[in-house]
């Protein structure tokens, strides 16, 4: 029998693809932790499921190892699909 870490990391790798425009991250540290570390995903829908199944994965992870770290996992654009940051001028003046 297959263990619960491998049938949804392969759930996970089922749900990416090469050139994907989302991917899945910490929203502190930027990280992209396992399952999920180099995986795109298509859409926003595509990368929900894949981020329900990670944070199963992290779930059942911390079950295994309680010192597993904890991430606070979000969906953001690949960075060549981002929007441009908003550009911001340096303050002048004395403080």
């Amino acid at each position: 029998m297959r263990s619960t870490l491998w049938t949804l990391r392969r759930r996970i790798d089922r749900l990416a693809i090469e050139e994907g425009r989302y991917r899945i991250v910490c929203a502190h540290s930027g990280l992209s932790p396992a399952p999920a570390s180099d995986a795109r995903f298509p859409d926003r829908r595509t990368a929900g499921q894949a981020l329900e199944l990670c944070r199963a994965y992290r779930r059942a992870l911390r079950q295994r190892d309680p010192r597993a770290p904890r991430y606070d996992l979000i969906v953001e654009p690949t960075p060549e699909h981002a929007p441009l940051a908003e550009q911001r001028t340096p303050r002048r003046g004395s403080l």
